[in-house]
């Protein structure tokens, strides 16, 4: 049966095209039959590496993977497409696998590798929950975890809103982030929450991460801080999001894989030997066995982390172990370290290294431990559970807003002079007020972005405060709040901007209707422009 391995990056360089084609050549030397497919936009560089012209490369498509116009490789065992996805072809990546997931199986291909490149849109998400395996190249460096962090957050929105509209439970999501704000730092917990909440979506929030198969090679490790990311992030990424990330292994910096970039001739043709084969070796083997793991492996039960899960370690791990796990925990999430880029806010941070903190005392406390062991250390059922003997999650975030609240207030300027715009975080006005009460007293006019605006400031929520928390630009929101109906964004856009605001105004579903109702009527009737002067002769 075909494999279907999808490869691509978040960022450019990482080396993408080179290890991918070095990775199918190697594996079709071992007797495996693969097919590789160059799928970045706008064409890519991989035929450059099996030493094959522009001119030949592939130029269309057809509906029917058997008479895919293939081009023969120098290479046994190893065939080759281009352009699959270029500008003038219509179809997805992920709409001709579907058209050929019938004929693939027939094909005779062990693997069809599909190298997405490093352009993040729609296409590249849909391929990715189809293949059987994604393989994410990552180099170490702050510009490329921080653009993978963005890219496995479009993973986990995208499927959050899918499953959102298809069971419509959008309105309980609304009111689960209302009333229990506390338990919601991060986005596995939003996850587990709903599945609390809601019992029936269980299976279904279970698969907004377990069904996305991600192994990850961090590529150009020069030292052992680098070699040490391939164990932390895939940690970092679990405990925020829930993806379980599969370490396939790291490649050290080399002149020899430098030099194949550079002259676009595959390394393991001139490399029969030494580690970079080695590496290889050990990568492909780990990808025959998760790519072969799909068909076996139902999506397991979504559950709360024990305390063993949420810092590495093995459960029965010395308490030397366990500190020195410990050590290397703080110096990610006790600090401004790259590897937290696009995930946690200040808020939800500070919340979540007090409880990393207090799960590091209990596994240290002889006593706790072993009661906790003999428990049997499973994993709980529920989010208030899972939480530490001790922590009292409600009581650290009163003692955090009275720490803001009480502490030296820190007035940024900028380069002339002038103070900068508050952007600490959610005040605690804005939790001790209604805004549904508040918004009542503009029910007697249109719910324009004027009334928005004030219903913010009331709230105590700064400009910045929004764009941070809904993600949406600085130059919507303000078009938004001031009624710009010429630099307002798409219609389709317009509404999900209009949703994310309410949600975090902590608007009902009625008044957020009301909002949607106004704007979109008022943006829809734009006035023509004037007409321009005629000029006398």
């Amino acid at each position: 049966m075909t494999r279907v391995i999808a490869t691509f990056s978040a960022k450019g360089g990482a080396g993408t095209s080179v290890m991918t084609a070095n990775l199918a050549i190697y594996l079709a030397q071992k007797g495996k039959k693969v097919l590789l497919i160059d799928a970045a936009p706008n064409g890519g560089s991989l035929h450059a590496y099996l030493n094959i012209p522009s001119w030949a490369v592939s130029r269309t498509v057809p509906d029917f993977f058997s008479v895919l116009p293939l081009i023969d490789t120098d290479y046994p065992n190893l065939k080759f497409f281009s352009s699959l996805r270029c500008p003038q072809k219509h179809n997805c990546v992920s709409e001709y696998l579907v058209k050929w997931e019938t004929e693939l199986k027939k094909s005779g291909f062990d693997l069809l590798f599909i190298d997405m490149g490093a352009h993040l849109d729609a296409d590249l998400i849909a391929t990715a929950y189809l293949a059987d395996l994604n393989i994410l190249f990552l180099n170490p460096d702050p510009v490329s975890i921080e653009k993978s962090n963005h890219l496995l957050r479009q993973f986990y929105d995208a499927q959050l809103e899918a499953m959102l509209q298809r069971l419509d439970i959008a309105p309980a999501v609304t009111e689960l982030q209302r009333n229990r704000p506390e338990h919601l730092y991060s986005a596995r917990n939003l996850l587990l929450a709903v599945a609390e909440e809601v019992p029936k979506t269980r299976r279904q929030v279970a698969d907004v991460v377990g069904r996305l198969r991600i192994g990850v090679v961090f590529n150009a490790i020069r030292n052992s801080a680098d070699a040490e990311l391939k164990d932390i992030y895939p940690l970092v990424v679990r405990n925020y999001f829930g993806f379980d990330l599969k370490g396939l292994g790291d490649v050290l910096y080399s002149e020899v894989i430098q030099n194949s970039a550079q002259t676009m001739t595959p390394t393991v043709m001139s490399e029969r030997g030494g580690e970079f084969i080695e590496m290889l070796d050990l990568i492909a083997g780990r990808v025959l066995t998760h790519a072969a793991k799909r068909d076996h492996a139902p999506v397991a039960r979504f559950l709360p982390l024990t305390y063993y899960e949420m810092l590495g370690v093995q459960r029965g791990s010395s308490a030397q172990d366990i500190r020195a796990q410990y050590e290397k925990l703080r110096a990610v999430y006790f600090s401004q370290n790259p590897l937290m880029r696009d995930l946690f806010d200040a808020d939800s941070l500070f919340l979540y290294t007090r409880l990393l903190e207090s799960v590091y005392q209990n596994l240290m406390d002889p006593d706790i431990k072993r009661e906790y062991d003999m428990g049997g250390g499973q994993a709980p059922e529920t989010l208030d559970q899972s939480l530490p003997e001790g922590f009292d999650i409600r009581e650290v975030i009163r003692k955090y807003n009275r720490q803001k609240k009480s502490g030296p207030k820190l007035v940024k300027r900028d380069v002339f002079g002038r103070e900068a715009e508050d952007v600490s975080p959610l005040a605690e006005k804005f939790d001790e007020q209604d805004p549904n009460a508040l918004f009542d007293k503009y029910r007697d006019r249109p719910a324009t972005g004027v009334v928005l605006k004030a219903l913010r400031e009331e709230l105590g929520l700064t400009l910045k405060t929004v764009c941070e928390k809904t993600r949406i630009s600085h130059a919507v929101v303000k078009a938004i709040e001031s009624d710009d109906r010429r630099n307002l964004p798409a219609l389709t856009y317009l509404k999900g901007f209009l949703k994310s605001y309410c949600r975090l105004l902590r608007l009902s579903e009625e008044n957020t209707e009301r909002v949607l109702t106004d704007l979109v009527a008022a943006a829809t009737d734009i006035p023509a422009p004037p007409a321009a002067p005629v000029r006398k002769q």
